[in-house]
């Protein structure tokens, strides 16, 4: 229920609390890696109100943790809060681009000046599939959407590798995907993509151990505004203003990724994100995928026709 990250800078591990058992809590505590000693992390600024089942992430890079979303004993949270471990000061800053639904129990995971929010459950219990993308630069929400693989088989792409190994029953909830839902009075535009589960232009299967093991691509691409525009079929902007002004980079993505779940675990390893199993409902997952968010370039050799 509370969040702990190693910050490089400090030599110590941060832990956010979350409840314990009676109440919600938001309090700061640092463990020193070489002394074992705990302290009390002064802080300064408006800390984030009690929470449990936050994610939290540090940018090694800008001495920064995220706590993002959760549940306050009330409702559960999309907000996000940044400290900066060097100074002790709290922020929260204005994000741009399309806030992800209210969660809890996702996850955050830094890389390279993002974080990558996956997964998480929301009001209903109701369970998330979808890869969020907070770009630290831009300080917004970059848009993601489901990319037919067979529709860029000559751009450069990211690639998930997806390593899959589940029970018997593969029945597990995976449902409609949303990615890049707009906020209501927002001049930018709604894009649903339907997932109906592996495609088999992307997942190959073997029989593992009494289980399946599948290995699948999940690629993803970005975009500016412009590239956009032209890669996209025009039903799917059916309203789009051609006033209108974005310079938030769009990140397709490919393939078939996990399904629906929370409690679930990531890691980031170079390159990669690693995602493992988690829960949805009733059903406890084993599944395993991978995530390459800087994969090398695809290169497509053409003939030309002859006149």
């Amino acid at each position: 229920m509370h969040s702990a990250d190693f910050v490089p800078s400090r030599n110590e591990v941060y832990v956010f609390r979350g409840g314990n058992g009676r109440e919600y809590l938001n309090d700061l505590h640092a463990l020193d890696v070489n002394t074992y000693t705990w302290r009390n992390v002064e802080t300064t600024g408006a800390s984030p109100q009690q929470r449990a089942n936050h994610s939290s992430a540090v940018l090694d890079e800008l001495e920064e943790l995220f706590i993002f979303g959760g549940w306050n004993g009330k409702e559960r949270l999309n907000d996000i809060h940044i400290l900066h471990t060097g100074t002790g000061a709290w922020t929260c800053p204005r994000i741009g681009g399309v806030l992800p639904h209210p969660r809890a129990g996702m996850t955050l995971t830094a890389l390279r000046g993002r974080l990558y929010l996956f997964g998480g459950s929301g009001t209903s219990s109701k369970c998330f599939q979808d890869l969020q993308i907070l770009d630290r630069k831009e300080m917004a929400w970059l848009d993601v959407m489901q990319q037919d693989e067979n529709s860029s088989s000559n751009m450069m792409s990211n690639n998930w590798h997806a390593h899959e190994h589940q029970s018997d029953n593969e029945d597990y909830p995976r449902g409609n995907r949303r990615q890049g839902d707009r906020r209501q009075g927002s001049s930018r535009q709604t894009h649903e993509v339907v997932d109906d589960g592996p495609s088999s232009s992307s997942t190959t299967s073997m029989r593992v151990g009494g289980g399946f093991r599948k290995h699948a691509d999940w690629r993803s691409q970005e975009m500016d505004q412009h590239d956009v525009l032209s890669a996209v079929t025009s039903s799917q902007f059916c309203n789009a203003n051609p006033n209108d002004e974005d310079n938030i980079p769009t990140v397709f993505v490919q393939g078939q990724g996990p399904g629906r779940r929370a409690g679930h675990t990531a890691t980031a390893v170079h390159r990669h994100i690693y995602v493992f199993g988690g829960s949805c409902g009733s059903d406890y997952l084993n599944d395993f995928f991978v995530l390459d968010t800087d994969p090398p370039p695809r290169i497509a050799v053409t003939e030309p026709t002859s006149m």
